[in-house]
């Protein structure tokens, strides 16, 4: 009788924990929870401490003939909150995102008794080193924005001095305890600090860009600024903000003590909605109102039905020495416009024009995507759509203007549209044609990730409506933000396959969210500049290039995606974007222009979008070109057998993290493997030290692991 011998590997690394932060470990087998971290095993401190942090340890017992592809974590525990409940929720603050897990052979590594390699650093393993910020693993996230000058004191003493602002997170549940008689309820009772901290940033400006804890007496806030509050909580329904405001003074000395001067409540009751605009009164320490606070609240839920794992995220991957990408826009550009010079020779957004972009060598392409009334993600660029409707008692047709998402997609599809620019063109409407599939509007997001080459990336700009500086909308009474969310990353998560993609939109909390609601592909910010071709919006987050890259870097967003007016206005601005971490694609009609074009690559940026793409050279897609390059040099060294697929999609640099000996993967993702369904039941995090028993009567051998390779 045989027996598989077992080793029984001690992972340990090294982390500088905040306080209650614990460190855990996710890998690909069942025991260590088959990439859920809510199924992890959690680490343990061993007592060695030095500059670089704390070593966290934990023995598991592996196979003899296992491979273990695994990752390191920092997160906050939080326990059931009803008895009844089995599993534990937690938070992933930061985790190790490098594109290839760790790995560990235990055959490999134990060929003598001794075979301890030493501590792992934290995100750094196989020469790289990245660490990113989690993910929405089932809690809510509720943010403040102070901005616009929200603070307002009646004295007139008040209203010459700046203040700080300190935000403490208030848990409103009930809990059973003793009360005295004296009081109507213990204060300890019914209202304590939340266990997750508050974080601050400050948006705009040269300070405090990144998130961070707040100081013992919050942040100070100064004309101009954009200021945000944010926590986590599995039960929002129950989380309230104390807002506390004290006298800043800029000449004080070391060790003073701002003057308290009041503070503001703010209730979960007060913020229902996704997003709103709420005003609350200041009191002062006699209870007396002294002023009034105006803020806007942003709520994040979770993906419904749908929850992503640790096995691989592309969404800090961007290959740099890559050159740079070109963008067909709306596949081969515009094809609307007040005048008829150098339009798109197909209809924009549509199969056939993205296709002819591919046909040419484009990269990527870029296109629009928002939902119909029925709720399906179709391709479009505008938010409002020209319907031909005949009058009563006269025979002359017109064009009526009529939101995208009040109608059906089989409507979209079926009736006579025109773009809305059309209806001041004086075009002939009686003429009856029927347009070929490829190059009808509305095509599904679906139906392109199913008909166009693997090969092309998308650069998919999620439309939402906002708000412009004139104080309209782009499109009235829009969708629930999370909702409409959900349902095309939903979409996305599930049908994009092994394709290279990129999220973007003009709305940065949109981008905000889609960076919390996922951790799979990356996203970018897009902004309209200093420019007199449109009416701005009026979030000044999309007003400059600094302000977008401040706002993109405290986000973790991949980068921002510039109008190319400011660029060329300001040149040196591309490499500020680029040394502060950040990825930077340009927008707008100077790219359409060759030598614009050539400028601006030889400056450093990493992709332009542009139109017309067949008439700036030959091309041939970077990303087909790679793959080619890998398969020839796999032939030459006799890996692979000549009669291996170079073309096929199916054969692309991408695979499921267990694929360890293909050629490196690059922004492509695995979606089958790397989610899974939120409807699986949630199992307890096991916390404890022990180890489980192995197969076989062999008893264990030790040995500790530092990474893989």
């Amino acid at each position: 009788m045989s027996h598989n011998l077992t080793y029984e590997v001690n992972f340990r690394v090294r982390v500088d924990t905040k306080p209650g932060e614990v460190v855990c470990i996710v890998g690909d087998t069942p025991r260590l929870g088959s990439w859920n971290p809510k199924k992890a095993l959690q680490l343990s401190r061993d007592g060695h401490h030095n500059d670089d942090g704390e070593t966290w340890s934990r023995c598991v017992k592996i196979p003899e003939l296992q491979n273990v592809n695994y990752r390191f974590f920092c997160g906050r525990i939080f326990e059931a909150q009803h008895e009844d409940e089995e599993a534990c929720d937690i938070i992933v603050t930061r985790w190790e995102a490098n594109l290839q897990p760790r790995r560990i052979s235990p055959l490999a590594y134990c060929t003598k008794e001794n075979c301890q390699v030493g501590v792992a650093e934290f995100g750094k393993y196989d020469g790289k080193k990245r660490i990113d910020g989690g993910w929405l693993t089932g809690q809510t996230e509720i943010r403040l924005h102070l901005y616009n000058n929200p603070l307002h004191f009646w004295k007139t003493r008040h209203q010459s001095q700046s203040y700080s602002v300190k935000c403490t997170p208030m848990d409103l549940r009930y809990r059973d305890c003793l009360m005295d008689d004296d009081d109507e309820v213990s204060q300890d009772c019914m209202v304590t600090q939340g266990p997750v901290p508050v974080e601050a940033a400050v948006l705009n400006g040269s300070k405090d860009n990144d998130f961070h804890e707040q100081d013992r007496y919050g942040m100070i806030y100064e004309d101009g600024d954009y200021m945000v509050f944010k926590a986590q909580a599995f039960e929002p329904e129950f989380l309230g903000f104390t807002l506390d405001f004290y006298v800043n003074n800029p000449s004080a000395s070391p060790g003073y003590v701002p003057k308290h001067v009041g503070y503001a409540y703010v209730l979960p009751v007060n913020i229902k909605e996704s997003k709103g605009t709420k005003t609350f009164p200041i009191s002062g320490l006699k209870h007396r109102p002294i002023g009034q606070i105006t803020f806007e609240y942003l709520i994040i839920k979770p993906m419904f039905n749908h929850e992503c794992n640790m096995e691989v995220s592309y969404a800090q991957h961007w290959k740099r020495q890559r050159r740079p990408v070109d963008v067909g826009h709306r596949g081969m550009g515009t094809s609307y416009a007040e005048s008829s010079a150098r339009l798109a020779p197909v209809r924009e957004n549509t199969i056939a024009s993205l296709s002819e972009a591919a046909s040419h060598g484009a990269d990527f392409v870029e296109f629009d995507v928002q939902l119909t009334k029925d709720l399906v993600p179709v391709v479009y660029h505008d938010f409002h759509v020209a319907l031909t409707l005949r009058k009563k008692r006269k025979d002359d047709l017109q064009l009526f203007k009529v939101p995208v998402r009040d109608l059906t997609l089989e409507q979209l599809q079926a009736l006579k549209t025109h773009h809305v620019i059309e209806m001041s063109q004086n075009k002939d409407l009686n003429i009856d044609t029927v347009d070929a599939a490829e190059i009808q509007p509305f095509p599904t997001l679906r139906q392109l990730f199913q008909s166009l080459d693997p090969h092309l990336g998308f650069n998919i700009e999620i439309k939402y409506s906002m708000q412009l500086k004139s104080g309209t909308f782009e499109s009235e009474h829009y969708n629930e933000r999370n909702a409409y969310l959900d349902i095309i990353l939903k979409e996305i998560l599930e049908h994009a396959g092994k394709r290279r993609l990129v999220l973007s939109c003009f709305d940065p909390d949109v981008c905000t969210m889609c960076r919390l609601k996922q951790n799979v592909y990356p996203v970018t910010l897009l902004t309209m500049g200093v420019t007199a071709l449109w009416e701005p919006y009026m979030d000044i987050r999309t007003h400059t290039i600094p302000v977008g890259a401040n706002f993109a870097r405290a986000e973790g967003l991949l980068g921002i995606n510039v109008h190319t007016e400011d660029l060329l206005k300001d040149p040196t601005l591309i490499k500020k974007v680029k040394d502060m971490g950040l990825i930077l694609i340009c927008w707008g009609e100077d790219n359409h222009d060759a030598n614009n074009i050539t400028y601006l690559k030889q400056q450093g940026v990493d992709g332009l979008i542009y139109d017309r793409i067949s008439e700036f050279g030959t091309k041939e897609n970077v990303f087909k070109m790679e793959k080619e390059s890998k398969l020839r040099l796999l032939k030459d060294m006799g890996l692979i057998s000549s009669s291996s697929r170079s073309s096929s999609g199916s054969d692309s640099d991408a695979g499921s993290s267990s694929e360890r000996e293909s050629p490196p993967r690059e922004i492509m993702p695995r979606l089958t493997s790397s989610c899974y369904n939120a409807s699986s039941p949630r199992k307890e995090l096991d916390r404890s030290r022990s180890v489980i028993d192995a197969a076989g009567n062999v008893p264990a051998r030790k040995f500790s692991l530092q990474a893989s390779h």
